[in-house]
């Protein structure tokens, strides 16, 4: 004779007040977990800490009448995002051939793009360490990395006619944000190894977008526009060496949820509201250069690409000085 499925659930289960407090200590447990889950890691987001110097006094929880007004650092928030947009970036790495119609590619890929850990928004704007005798969380980040990892499984697939569409998933290391985004490619010239066109090299456009979760405060996305010009070489007739030179534009928007300015007040007890804060939305355009190659044997592919700024972001004063980043990827998979 069948049982329902709740009472089949409570055999399973102790019985009477012992099962009781099995429960409330597994719910103990998952909270706990919960909480720890919340501190997040080194290089997450503090954008509590981005006030103007002007008005910093206010986070002291005795500042009273103006002084208890917190303003939005917007220029540190936009130096953030800007800094961030090139670590989740579409990288572009792969030449312009696709994998034709019947083709599938799948790829482990790790990207290192620098950061400028010196950078007062870096310092202020990210989680940092712990305080190791009060286990609060610090000032600032004293020590924020100079590179971050990102870490993705990449998909390409062909459809004929020169149209590619790819995927990718990854987690940015140092972070608790997952990084997720597709791309789409046409081939203007691709395959052509004898007579006059066999001496050009493959062209291709895309067009790409990356975005995050796992960042209460902001919202990040990064849309991409890139030409790629390879051309493979055999290698011992067993093996293929492509390298690609490719230019992407790229634009970051960046937006932040409610930010509490003043997470040590109490808003009940003070009228702090008006400390809970949104940060302007940034719109940022930038361009970078890709260097790259990559070399299969059979179904065998190991890649490497430097991806580098050029020059600044187009037409903003506010980011004029800062660093030129880096991002250095590496790859491995198989062809099919």
């Amino acid at each position: 004779m069948l049982c329902r499925p709740r009472k089949a659930f409570a055999s399973l289960l102790p019985r009477g007040r012992f099962r009781d407090q099995r429960l409330a200590r597994a719910l103990g447990v998952f909270t706990l977990t919960l909480g720890t889950d919340a501190l997040g890691a080194s290089m997450d987001f503090a954008l509590e800490r981005l006030v103007t110097p002007e008005t910093a006094s206010c986070q002291d929880p005795g500042a009273t009448g103006n002084g208890a007004f917190c303003a939005p650092d917007q220029v540190a928030f936009k130096k953030l995002m800007h800094q961030y947009g090139m670590a989740i970036a579409p990288n572009g790495a792969y030449p312009a051939k696709t994998t034709g119609y019947a083709g599938f590619e799948i790829l482990a890929e790790l990207t290192i793009t620098g950061i400028d850990s010196s950078s007062d928004a870096i310092q202020r704007g990210t989680r940092g360490s712990p305080d190791a005798a009060t286990g609060r969380d610090a000032a600032e980040n004293v020590h924020p990395a100079s590179a971050l990892p990102l870490y993705a499984l990449r998909l390409r697939k062909g459809f004929g006619f020169g149209l590619e569409l790819g995927g990718t998933l990854g987690l940015l290391g140092d972070t608790s944000l997952i990084t997720g985004g597709a791309d789409l490619r046409f081939a203007a010239l691709e395959g052509f190894r004898e007579g006059v066109l066999g001496y050009f090299p493959d062209v291709a456009v895309t067009g790409s977008v990356r975005t995050v979760t796992g960042a209460s405060q902001v919202q990040l996305t990064v849309a991409g526009a890139e030409a790629t010009f390879s051309k493979p070489f055999s290698i011992a007739k067993t093996g293929e060496l492509t390298p690609w030179l490719g230019y992407q534009y790229l634009w970051t928007f960046g937006s932040s949820g409610v930010v509490d300015l003043t997470p040590e007040k109490s808003a009940l007890g003070s009228n702090d509201f008006y400390n809970n804060r949104f940060f302007d939305a940034v719109s940022l355009q930038r361009h970078r250069l890709n260097l790259g190659v990559s070399y299969k044997y059979e179904i065998l592919v190991v890649g490497a690409q430097l991806g580098l700024d050029l020059g600044s972001p187009d037409g903003d004063a506010d980011l004029a000085g800062e660093m030129k980043q880096w991002a250095l990827t590496l790859q491995a998979g198989a062809t099919f």
